[in-house]
């Protein structure tokens, strides 16, 4: 009966959010938009939670975990579907080594900086852990939001080569994050192999590879015989389901397993405009709900060591984001500047980053998992607090001096 109650009350929640009630457009403010991006349904999860008010208790949430694993599911494949070739194509080469070369260092340099604090911090836990935990950290750092230009998109008067860098940068970061989670998962894979960890890592990375190709055909083979959109969505909602649970079975990554699935179909589909309508209908409320079971599974501790990893994350992923530009720039031989205040255009990590964290929760039952997931998540939402801000002096700063 608990759990009826609990999901009424997510979908009236979401119902209400998704026609814009929580939301406020056009207003350059930190505050708004971390209301509007969706950060604050993660608080009243969290309020609701077990810590809480205790509406979605554990065992509420037990039995509501098929919806958390489609919402990983889902996530994964609406980034998936989205990188169609028209918009990758409509962008200079230099764009795609640019987002590769700033995720991987970005990723090495807060791996690095977060595993020697960990050492330190958690001297009694194993290297093995606190490795597992570094790598988690510089995945998540390397992760930026694709939401977060076009949402301020009004409000930025000049869009030139910057501006075209940042979104195409925004929406493929997130690409190579979720590929390097892949691999973990795979060959660091828990129950963990005890033998043979290359060649049986390989096989469930290669498996994976070949079950979303498989997916993906069927879906669209069924579509040519399938007209209404009801029966689209249906069959849609079912293929996720599917993956995101087969995905949990093996103890894979639902986010990597439905992503490969949308990037796979979008590629052999010419049914965008029949399918895109159906994301539109279900992608803020399914959005909505699923941050508010990920706050009501956060078991949320602070103390001295966990506000430490917090600047820790938070600093030298800024500090990542603004090291590399001017490198950069050399190696790819940019034609236009690379200060490092631009670096600051991509503070905003959104909704990948989270699912990512929760992901790797769920994944990895081990010490110090919680102390991972509050670490990530506070980090996130300080993150998001402070993009506008990092918007405001660098992308819309640098772009009004080369239109002047």
């Amino acid at each position: 009966m608990k759990a009826i109650l609990a999901l009424g009350l997510l979908i009236l929640i979401s119902y209400l959010g998704s026609i814009g009630l929580f939301f406020r457009r056009n207003v350059f403010s930190p505050f708004f938009y971390f209301f509007s991006s969706g950060s604050v349904y993660i608080l009243f999860g969290l309020i609701s939670g077990k810590d809480g008010l205790n509406i979605l208790s554990s065992q509420v949430l037990n039995q509501l975990s098929p919806l958390i694993n489609l919402g990983l599911g889902w996530i994964g494949f609406l980034y998936g579907f989205q990188l169609e070739n028209k918009f990758l194509r409509q962008f200079p080469k230099k764009y795609l080594g640019f987002s590769f070369l700033y995720s991987m260092f970005l990723f090495l340099t807060v791996t690095l900086i977060s595993l020697l604090f960990l050492k330190v911090i958690y001297s009694s836990y194993s290297s093995f852990i606190l490795a597992g935990m570094a790598i988690s950290f510089g995945i998540l750092a390397s992760i930026s939001s694709s939401s977060f230009l076009p949402f301020f998109s009004n409000l930025i008067p000049h869009k030139g080569e910057y501006y075209r860098l940042a979104v195409f940068s925004n929406n493929i970061d997130d690409f190579w994050g979720i590929w390097g989670f892949a691999l973990i998962t795979s060959f660091w894979h828990f129950p963990f192999f005890r033998e043979k960890i290359f060649i049986k890592g390989l096989l469930l990375f290669l498996g994976s590879i070949i079950f979303c190709g498989l997916l993906s055909i069927i879906f669209h083979l069924l579509t040519k015989v399938i007209n209404d959109q009801r029966e689209i969505l249906t069959l849609l909602f079912g293929m996720v389901f599917f993956a995101s649970g087969a995905a949990s079975f093996f103890n894979l990554s639902p986010i990597f397993i439905c992503m490969l699935f949308g990037f796979i179909l979008t590629r052999l589909t010419k049914l965008h405009d029949r399918i895109y309508p159906v994301f539109l209908s279900v992608e803020k409320p399914l959005y909505i709900i699923f941050l508010i079971l990920i706050g009501a599974l956060w078991n949320i501790s602070i103390d001295i060591s966990v506000i430490l990893l917090i600047f820790i994350f938070v600093g030298s992923r800024i500090g990542g984001s603004v090291l590399y530009l001017p490198l950069l720039k050399k190696i790819l031989k940019f034609p236009i500047n690379l200060p490092p205040l631009y670096g600051l255009t991509f503070l905003s990590q959104g909704g990948m980053a989270i699912a990512l964290a929760i992901n790797i929760k769920l994944i990895y039952s081990l010490p110090l998992t919680d102390i991972f997931l509050t670490v990530a998540l506070l980090g996130i939402l300080i993150n998001e607090f402070l993009a506008p801000i990092g918007l405001k002096v660098s992308l819309i700063k640098l772009e009004s001096q080369r239109a002047g």
